[in-house]
């Protein structure tokens, strides 16, 4: 798992490099939001991460991927609605409290 965290820490920095670059250079709106999205979904790529490593360690990694593989078909076929992305962070957001809790008694 960590050098997953080094590796994407890595990608953040290689993003972060570009933008500062690329401060030197007068950007165009688009290209500003093109940009922001990038890093939007590194953040969001994390923090998926960080649930299914999570969820790992609690014992529910069955439950997690029965919501990740809801997303997919294959590795190469995946759903292009982001709204399903929001309800599968939801979910796994879910199990984790209810794995929580149900420890904490």
């Amino acid at each position: 798992m960590k050098s997953i965290i080094g590796w994407l820490i890595a990608l953040l920095g290689l993003a972060l490099t570009r933008v500062v670059r690329a401060e030197r250079q007068v950007w165009t709106l688009t290209e500003t939001r093109r940009v922001l999205r990038s890093l939007k979904a590194l953040r969001d790529a994390i923090e998926d991460y960080e649930y299914l490593a999570i969820l790992q360690r609690l014992g529910k990694t069955g439950e997690a991927q029965k919501v990740v593989r809801s997303l997919t078909e294959s590795f190469l076929q995946w759903n292009k609605d982001p709204a399903a992305y929001e309800k599968a962070r939801a979910e796994l957001a879910a199990i984790i409290i209810a794995a929580t809790v149900e420890r904490g008694k």
